[in-house]
């Protein structure tokens, strides 16, 4: 939801998290992010998540990218 306009909160929280604690998830086939909102969510609709971040927080998509993909290796302990 971090994309739909309405979301000044769930973006300041983003922020004030920082992105060395940011996880980006997919509610699918839920709440798709803008600008595909009212059709069915699917991961692959993850990158729009992904690029918005990048603007949010002001890094490149490869850094969002790798970070956050860091970020879940972490916090789930996948293997590597």
């Amino acid at each position: 939801i971090i994309t739909y306009k309405n979301a000044e909160i769930t973006r300041q929280a983003a922020i004030e998290q920082g992105l060395e604690r940011l996880i980006l998830e997919t509610d699918a086939p839920f709440l798709s992010p803008v600008p595909l909102r009212g059709k069915p969510n699917q991961p692959a609709h993850l990158s729009h998540t992904a690029s918005f971040c990048s603007n949010l927080f002001q890094s490149s998509l490869d850094q969002i990218t790798s970070i956050t993909t860091q970020n879940a290796i972490c916090c789930f302990k996948l293997p590597l």
